[in-house]
């Protein structure tokens, strides 16, 4: 929230409503664009750390595109040697996602009985 303020944005937290998909919306009065920030934090170097998207994130991402912003801040716990990395529009920069049989039972998945000697 400091730093938004920081960048002359107006920050509210709206990390109460878990389904949101997003911590922070952020707007720029100069341009009233919105930003949908999701943060993540590591206590140390980002270096080993993987941070994870959960499903609303990635699809709020995917929604917003190039007004949706992953934040990971790196130190979080040392403010002398903390930094936040801004990725805008992480859902279009992110690799192929690899999918266990876990998802077959997703909201996401239609199982769709084929027969291809039926053609």
């Amino acid at each position: 929230m400091k730093y938004e303020k920081q960048q002359g944005r107006t920050p509210t937290d709206m990390s109460s409503d878990g389904s949101l998909g997003y911590d922070i919306t952020s707007v720029d009065p100069k341009t009233q664009r919105t930003r949908y920030i999701e943060v993540k934090s590591c206590g140390k170097e980002w270096k080993n750390n993987n941070v994870a998207m959960r499903n609303g994130q990635l699809r709020k991402a995917v929604e917003c595109q190039a007004e949706y912003f992953l934040y990971v801040v790196e130190y979080v716990f040392d403010p002398e040697r903390t930094v936040i990395y801004e990725i805008q529009n992480p859902a279009s920069q992110l690799p192929p996602l690899f999918l266990g049989d876990s998802f077959k039972e997703s909201e996401f998945t239609k199982k769709v009985p084929f027969n291809p000697s039926a053609l």
